[in-house]
């Protein structure tokens, strides 16, 4: 387990929490639940990513050490894949429960709307921090930190409006 590179952790919660809050959205803003084959083809999919990305080399290709701490040389073909799946599931939940928010009134427009922002303030900074700058694009990797701290947010947003407004009864 010493040996097991944990940093390939960080994509695979990534993949986990983008099918989560596309289901979520999903279920909320439809009040059903997915069929059973989306909910096949969404875990199957999140589970394929996984063991992708858990494969030695599939998307780190490189642990590169820095004064500052480390940084990795990650696969192009891999990044995109991996890119072009989070995007779509997170953003994609974003747009299901934006198109919602347009037509919803009363509590819940209220509960969309505290959903709707606090996942796209939150996420996109997530996004800018942890998908972004740490890319084969711009190999930014002191910063990665802060993702985590935007992710916590979006649970704070919800824990207030749930306390605050009774947001999901």
């Amino acid at each position: 387990l010493a040996a097991f590179p944990v940093n390939l952790l960080f994509p695979v919660a990534a993949i986990f929490i983008a099918a989560s809050f596309w289901e979520f959205a999903i279920a909320f803003t439809q009040n059903r639940a997915l069929s059973k084959k989306g909910h096949r083809a969404l875990w199957g999919t999140a589970l394929v990513m996984s063991i992708l990305i858990l494969v030695p080399s599939f998307l780190t290709k490189e642990v590169v050490y820095h004064p500052w701490g480390k940084s990795v040389i990650l696969g192009l073909p891999e990044y995109i894949l991996f890119f072009v799946y989070f995007m779509f599931f997170f953003f994609g939940g974003l747009i299901i429960v934006g198109k919602r928010l347009t037509h919803a009134v009363g509590h819940e427009r209220l509960q969309l709307w505290y959903i709707f922002w606090s996942v796209l303030i939150a996420g996109t900074g997530g996004v800018i921090f942890n998908l972004f700058m740490p890319s084969p694009f711009f190999n930014e990797w002191r910063y990665i930190w802060t993702g985590p701290i935007f992710t916590f947010l979006i649970v704070l947003f919800i824990t207030y409006a749930i306390a605050k407004h009774q947001l999901l009864n």
